[in-house]
């Protein structure tokens, strides 16, 4: 799934959570290498793209991973105890 089809089901907030601005930019990267996948399970984002959404204010960046490969994240991951299932 390509991040755009996945965006019409979750809307992106108008406003950074941190400055409250609303100047992102964005661009998808690949997930190979680097010290963040490699703590990763080997193959759990195997071909993956990451989505890169930067504030263009404050430089606070979200990670966003393709929909498909989020059952691996969940079954691999702990959930946050203050989010709700």
């Amino acid at each position: 799934m390509h991040f755009n089809e996945a965006a019409k089901d979750h809307p992106q907030k108008a406003a950074c959570r941190h400055c409250g601005d609303a100047r992102f930019y964005s661009h998808e990267i690949h997930a190979g290498g680097g010290v963040a996948v490699d703590r990763l399970p080997a193959g759990l984002l195997t071909g993956a793209k990451y989505k890169l959404r930067v504030c263009g204010t404050c430089g606070l960046t979200d990670w966003f991973v393709p929909a498909e490969y989020l059952d691996g994240v969940r079954s691999f991951f702990k959930p946050e105890v203050h989010l709700k299932p």
